[in-house]
């Protein structure tokens, strides 16, 4: 594997030193002849690809807390989503081209890169987990959103129990207690006991997925907010939420860094940004190539007669 960990192959005009190496070793002819370490049975690693946020975040989380012990969070993490728009695409044009990066580089260890996905999926679910800092106005929008459907949803829940389709002590329950903090834990039980009664349920109310999305993106969204850190659903952290999605950050662009110093392999120092753009790079939508389509697209535009 490439090891260089130079950042301006992310963020500037070039990939470094570490392509600078690279460039030479392709121009020499040495890399054919470059031998692949042997691989054992037990040593051979499977990669994690799951991209499911949650999932992703579990898997991933010792290794943040090993970085946050080791004191590996050198930078505050910005712009996930693009950066996980990029790496997604950057990965799958290099996972593309495989072979023949092992024709050139056959130590490559594609292992880390392949689960560069599941890890920015990762680092996408911790940066939801970082409390936002919210004004008070925007926190009674908030609520003021969840109460509504919250009343009718649990007043519908109120007639299923006494139909005895779902437990009527479980209603109960979710209607014990006041404040926002309760109002909040409401919207999260209340999709949870439609879920889970769904077979008997039915579509016996008038609620669509529209409402219990509401309730589930506001519900979270305030409890993130207002239920101390050590209350939190999830596994405990070292330190904070912040540190977390920050040692999961800088994991993802050192892997990218060295996912982009074997695209040099295949791609060219010119053409990389084209396959596996920089990280925080806003890549313009695609020109049409088709001949057949420009002259549709160019008809489109001419004024009428």
């Amino acid at each position: 594997m490439v090891t260089n960990r130079n950042a301006s192959c992310l963020g500037g005009t070039t990939c470094g030193r570490g392509v600078g190496v690279l460039t030479t070793i392709f121009a020499s002819g040495l890399l054919p002849r470059m031998a692949k370490a042997p691989k054992t049975a037990s040593s051979v690693r499977v990669p994690f690809t799951n991209t499911d946020g949650r999932a992703a975040f579990l898997h991933f989380l010792p290794l943040a807390q090993a970085r946050i012990a080791a004191g590996k969070v050198s930078r505050p993490a910005r712009a996930v989503s693009l950066l996980r728009t990029n790496v997604e695409r950057g990965v799958a044009a290099l996972l593309a081209r495989q072979e023949a990066v092992l024709a050139k580089v056959p130590s490559a260890d594609f292992a880390p890169l392949q689960e560069l996905p599941a890890l920015a999926a990762a680092l996408d679910f911790a940066t939801s987990r970082v409390p936002t800092e919210l004004s008070d106005g925007e926190i009674a929008a908030l609520l003021a959103e969840v109460r509504p459907v919250r009343k009718l949803t649990l007043g519908q829940l109120d007639i299923f129990a006494e139909l005895g389709l779902v437990p009527a002590e479980r209603v109960a329950t979710i209607r014990a207690g006041t404040g926002p903090i309760d109002t909040a834990r409401d919207a999260v039980a209340i999709v949870g006991l439609f879920e889970e009664f769904a077979a008997s349920i039915g579509t016996k109310h008038p609620f669509t997925e529209e409402h219990f999305a509401t309730l589930t993106r506001a519900g979270n969204a305030l409890l993130r907010l207002l239920v101390p850190e050590a209350a939190k659903d999830g596994p405990a952290t070292i330190g904070s939420e912040a540190a977390v999605r920050d040692a999961l950050y800088g994991e993802v662009l050192e892997r990218y860094e060295t996912a982009r110093e074997l695209g040099v392999a295949v791609f060219g120092i010119k053409g990389l940004d084209t396959h596996l753009p920089k990280a925080h790079t806003r890549v313009a939508a695609k020109k049409v190539s088709d001949p057949a389509l420009r002259r549709d697209e160019t008809s489109k535009k001419k004024p009428p007669e």
